[in-house]
């Protein structure tokens, strides 16, 4: 076969709400594939799958670039080649994105936080097997400084890794604590949640650990994450380096945590500091 002769055939169409990138949410949203007639067969079985892998052909996207940056999290970061990067500008531009199953619906495929235009072709569906496809000792080295990105964008992206760790678990009061925690841990430091340097001790031993566990990448046989009763319940012990902090969760505000806007958690002065 010749290489240079390869051929896509699209087995389908995406329908969401955008028409251009500007439109697109960071975190992605609700969407529906349209699989084409003849292809109703290949559908069999499909919604067993709490998720899938949906590759499809970013039809707008340039085909001439070779280095790109992050643009709308931070204009200022240098260039990087496209292979190094998630730009949709690439020579061959093949999106393959992971996302929630909602529901079938005969053709129609309903999924949420896919972050494709309106009209986009889909190229294939497959089922997402966690212990096959999920690396969570993964680690990728963020170009941005965590400095640069807005509380909201910052906020979108642990909601979207806890909601990929815990699940439905990811809303509950227990849960949100630890992403706060985090959250407040990454703007003292100024690191991503991930950097093997960051490390966490708490005394909880609920849902708020799952969250330490989940954003931070971290376990207990690295040395990252760790239960230290004597700490209280109330308390994350973070250190990076030689430099510690504390983050004291104040007891007469922890019912914020089960509001739905989680930027309240900033804004309402939840933290107390002590080192």
């Amino acid at each position: 076969m010749d290489p240079e002769r390869a051929v896509l055939r699209p087995i389908g169409v995406i329908h969401s709400q955008w028409g251009t990138r500007d439109e697109v949410p960071l975190g992605g949203a609700p969407a529906m594939l349209e699989v084409f007639p003849e292809f109703e067969a290949a559908l069999d079985g499909v919604e067993r799958s709490s998720h899938l892998v949906v590759l499809a052909w970013l039809h707008q996207a340039d085909r001439s670039v070779l280095m790109a940056r992050s643009r709308r999290i931070d204009p200022e970061v240098p260039d990087r080649g496209v292979f190094g990067t998630r730009s949709p500008d690439r020579p061959n531009p093949v999106s393959v994105s992971v996302v929630p199953l909602l529901r079938r619906e005969g053709l129609r495929v309903h999924v949420d936080h896919l972050d494709l235009l309106d009209g986009t072709p889909l190229v294939d569906l497959k089922p997402y097997d966690p212990g096959w496809d999920g690396v969570f000792g993964a680690r990728h080295p963020k170009r941005v400084r965590q400095s640069r990105i807005p509380d909201g964008t910052l906020l979108v992206f642990l909601r979207r890794d806890l909601q990929n760790y815990l699940g439905p678990l990811a809303e509950t009061p227990e849960a949100r604590v630890g992403l706060a925690a985090v959250f407040h841990a990454i703007r003292a430091f100024d690191l991503p949640p991930r950097e093997e340097a960051l490390s966490v001790r708490t005394g909880r031993c609920d849902a708020a650990l799952d969250a330490l566990v989940g954003l931070m990448g971290g376990h207990f046989a690295s040395g990252r994450v760790g239960i230290d009763p004597g700490i209280g319940k109330a308390r994350f012990r973070f250190q990076a380096g030689d430099r510690t902090l504390t983050v004291v969760i104040r007891e007469d505000r922890q019912e914020v945590f089960a509001r739905e806007d989680p930027l309240r958690w900033v804004s309402e002065g939840l933290y107390e500091e002590d080192s």
